[in-house]
């Protein structure tokens, strides 16, 4: 979700500078994402980042999605005059997502109009096809209908999830800031022993990782860590040293991660193993976002930097369009391999932001603004 919102009155500090930190996080987020993906493909060799859990950059979109919205909706979620209902917030939520979403899908079909029609037709059943489109991919126990039509997508489709648990995650938050988390917690769980008993001989990718109730943990810490950091305002002061702290424990965590499935054994320890090893950067991203969010030292600063927080901006569509232009370039651009390694980076890296640009501001923030006149008469 886009960290750039209404400016909310604050205790401490400037809010608004202190969401701009928090959105050019998003980008180096979404720039792990993409190298992650970029692996083996292009002139990244396959084991270019071994040992770093890049993929862990949508764990951080969850942990910030969850805070964010506490930050922004918790005063304004069913409450009086100029409140909202939660079928309303589900409603903007959706949009907020799908018409990026379906843009990408368009621009992919269009750049390769015959073979990716009949890719698709080849590939995938007319439902896969449908729960794709419609941000239901993540709930399938088949890996193949799970990242149909555009891979990163997926995530989206388990954030529809979150949404949907959001205005109950706010209420219970309201009565205790640790609720959200015991309650994240307490599904993972369920659905941990479910995958272990009922479902031996499933797809665990599918079941641990994709799968929303095994993620949902990671945006209710994200509910739980804004009330505990509004209830703390007042006890203790943030600075330089201990965001650097934050960052490198952050970093530390991508570094260990690999090895957890690395020593697991048996089928309790491995999966186990394999939910960790997707969603373990948790509380070290929580942290993260907490001392950013106060921006009182210069690593915030530099975070909520104008050229950077509009990159941040933008990491919705960057997110999305990545991976088809990857693929296309890839697999249709001869003359991409052609170019020197330094051109390669840089057309690439000019083609995916222009589009990002594009995409933003033609497609997310136009449809934002639709909606909200729609849904809530604004």
């Amino acid at each position: 979700m886009t960290a750039k919102i209404q400016n909310l009155q604050s205790p401490v500090g400037g809010m608004s500078d202190r969401v701009d930190a928090l959105t050019g996080l998003r980008f180096v987020a979404a720039l792990a994402i993409v190298l992650h993906h970029l692996q083996g493909l292009l002139w990244l060799p396959a084991d270019a980042f071994e040992g770093v859990a890049l993929y862990q950059g949508v764990t951080f979109f969850y942990v910030l999605s969850g805070f964010i919205l506490q930050h922004s909706y918790s005063h304004r979620l069913g409450v009086a005059a100029g409140g909202i209902t939660p079928a309303q917030f589900i409603a903007l939520r959706f949009f907020r997502l799908w018409p990026c979403h379906i843009a990408v899908l368009a621009l992919l079909t269009a750049a390769n109009h015959e073979w990716i029609l009949d890719y698709f037709r080849q590939t995938y059943s007319i439902e896969q096809i449908l729960a794709a489109i419609f941000l239901l991919q993540a709930w399938s126990t088949d890996v193949k209908a799970v990242f149909a039509l555009n891979g990163p997508a997926w995530s989206i489709s388990a954030e529809m999830f979150f949404y949907a648990m959001f205005p109950w995650l706010c209420r219970e938050a309201l009565k205790s800031a640790w609720r959200p988390i015991y309650i994240g917690a307490a599904i993972t769980v369920a659905w941990l022993a479910v995958v272990w008993l009922y479902m031996p001989d499933g797809n665990l990718q599918v079941l641990l990782v994709t799968n929303p109730l095994a993620r949902i943990l990671e945006f209710a810490t994200g509910v739980s860590c804004y009330k505990l950091f509004a209830r703390s305002e007042r006890r203790f002061r943030s600075g330089t040293s201990l965001e650097l702290g934050a960052l490198a424990i952050a970093a530390l965590s991508l570094a260990v991660i690999p090895y957890v499935s690395a020593v697991a054994s048996g089928k309790t320890w491995l999966l186990l193993a394999l939910w960790l090893g997707n969603c373990a950067s948790v509380l070290a991203f929580a942290m993260l976002i907490t001392i950013i969010f106060r921006n009182e030292g210069r690593v915030s600063k530099f975070a909520g930097w104008g050229p950077l927080a509009y990159l941040g901006e933008i990491s919705f569509a960057l997110y999305l369009v990545h991976q088809p232009v990857i693929f296309y370039l890839a697999r249709f651009a001869p003359w991409f391999r052609q170019l020197p390694m330094s051109t390669q980076v840089m057309v690439f890296a000019l083609v995916v932001l222009g589009l990002s640009s594009a995409l933003h501001h033609l497609v997310e923030k136009p449809c934002m603004n639709i909606s909200r006149r729609l849904i809530l008469g604004r």
